[in-house]
């Protein structure tokens, strides 16, 4: 099995682990601000989160369009077209940090009218964005360099950086969140990230030293992409963040706090998936640089991922309203209708599934086919959600976010794919086969989830465990059976553990 699948599986296995512990303490600092700080603290906390990821619009999608144009010439080992490329990338990831730190202060000085219902006064208000955005302007001024890194297939070493720094705000969250004083946990957790995001530039800059002092020239070809990328990157931060904020603004910040508690249990469950697989874009990326025949490790990608949302879906919906009542709040408050609940679930399988297509357009660098389909999905998110959140509340904004994802997705799958050459007629085939296990398991786990009665933590554990284990063996047997793209993926993945024993029996 060649190096680029044993990368692969390490990359995607430590981000399960460390999303998984980052998820557990993420749960336990979220039931911290509900308890010491109040509901709408920890609303407020939330709609200061979502408006963060603005300040971040000014990246263009930088990243990626730079990751994407380091593929081919590292590949041919063109260390004078790296370091233009690198040249160029240094003045526009400056620019953008300026542009960040402008974004942040309209921000700062918007906040005190959206979160008009806190206790902070208007300038308070303001010093708490500020401070809060600060660690994503300092980001963007190291953002060439990790660019480069992350290019050369070291996202190991990028992510697991990342992934401590997650952990170590986290840890000295409950520390400031037990004082009960909202802005030293604000002042903290900001200068805890900027001094990570330090210390990663500090250990990873040795590795493009190489790449470095080979020309003073600057390469802005990459940037003729920014045009579509612009679109894709506005797209993801609409559709991710700001859901809490038409919540607050038609609802209440005691609402964002409900909504967001269900929303980061779901979300963070599926970030565990979306963002392992994330983490090869750059692997997937060399690959196609290569001219490989990329539809048999697309299809193997996907028949995983629909396998992988079914098997959690089961256990999330026999146990998330329990979850949340024995680890965040057992207020009456956190009980929502069954509607809500079921948009939820359905919102996690979309998440999953629709992942691939990021890692898709990443690694191809597509954005030219993809901004289009993003802004219709940023407007349909917003209309939709908007039009129905004061009549149905969270279903409306869940219908938003779940219908305008779906068509994305199958935009993505027949008019994109068709781009890629990928074969129609098997798509159609492997989406029904998908669609129609998914429904059938699906009804089945809510005839099933009449009887499932929860009384404690330990119970629940067990419940979990039980009913994860036995969707896997179920969803495995059928999907082994029924799809070839699943069992030749299986068989790939034995044989990497396979090679891994013969090489430890040699050492």
């Amino acid at each position: 099995m060649s190096s680029r699948t044993n990368k692969s599986m390490i990359l995607f296995t430590s981000e399960v682990i460390f999303k998984v512990l980052i998820t557990v303490l993420g749960i336990v600092k979220t039931r911290m601000l509900i308890g010491y700080l109040g509901d709408s603290m920890n609303g407020l906390y939330q709609l200061i989160i979502q408006l963060l990821a603005f300040v971040t619009i000014a990246d263009l999608g930088l990243d990626s369009i730079y990751r994407f144009a380091y593929y081919k010439p590292l590949a041919q080992q063109d260390y004078v077209k790296v370091n233009e490329i690198y040249n160029g990338s240094k003045v526009f990831f400056r620019y953008s940090a300026l542009v960040m730190f402008v974004i942040a202060c309209f921000i700062s000085l918007l906040f005190p009218f959206l979160a008009s219902q806190s206790s902070f006064s208007f300038w308070q208000l303001i010093l708490i964005m500020f401070i809060f955005a600060l660690p994503s302007v300092v980001e963007a001024l190291f953002s060439a360099d990790i660019s480069l890194v992350s290019a050369q297939q070291r996202n190991f070493q990028v992510h697991f950086i990342n992934n401590i720094k997650f952990i170590v705000r986290i840890l000295f969250s409950f520390l400031t969140i037990m004082n009960r004083n909202f802005i030293v946990f604000i002042l903290v957790d900001s200068f805890v990230a900027i001094g990570f995001t330090i210390l990663r530039y500090l250990l990873l800059k040795n590795y493009n030293v190489v790449y470095k002092k080979h020309t003073k020239e600057k390469d802005y070809s990459p940037l003729t992409l920014t045009k579509y990328t612009l679109f894709t990157n506005i797209n993801y931060i609409v559709y991710n963040n700001t859901d809490n904020i038409v919540i607050s603004q038609f609802l209440t910040l005691t609402f964002v706090s409900v909504y967001s508690s269900f929303y980061f249990v779901v979300k963070a469950l599926s970030d565990i998936i979306t963002i392992s697989i994330g983490s090869i874009v750059d692997i997937v990326g060399n690959l196609f640089a290569e001219n490989k025949n990329t539809y048999q490790a697309f299809a193997q990608l996907e028949a995983l991922l629909f396998f992988i949302s079914i098997v959690l879906a089961i256990p999330l919906f026999l146990g998330l309203d329990h979850f949340i009542s024995l680890a965040i709040s057992n207020t009456a408050l956190y009980r929502i209708d069954f509607m809500s609940y079921s948009l939820f679930i359905i919102l996690f399988i979309i998440i999953i599934v629709s992942s691939i297509w990021d890692v898709i357009v990443k690694a191809n660098g597509l954005y030219q086919y993809y901004w289009k389909i993003s802004l219709v999905e940023s407007i349909l998110n917003i209309a939709i959600s908007v039009s129905l959140v004061s009549v149905y509340r969270f279903q409306g904004v869940l219908l938003g976010t779940i219908l305008s994802r779906m068509i994305k997705y199958f935009y993505c799958k027949f008019i994109m794919g068709e781009k890629l050459q990928f074969p129609m007629q098997r798509q159609f085939y492997t989406l029904g086969l998908n669609v129609a296990f998914m429904v059938g398991i699906l009804y089945l786990v809510i005839m099933i989830k009449k009887f499932v009665i929860i009384t404690s933590l330990l119970h629940w554990v067990f419940i979990m465990v039980a009913s994860t284990i036995g969707a896997f063996v179920v969803c495995f047997v059928i999907y082994y059976a029924l799809s070839a793209d699943f069992k030749v993926l299986m068989h790939a993945l034995v044989q990497v553990v396979k090679q891994k024993r013969i090489k430890k029996e040699i050492v």
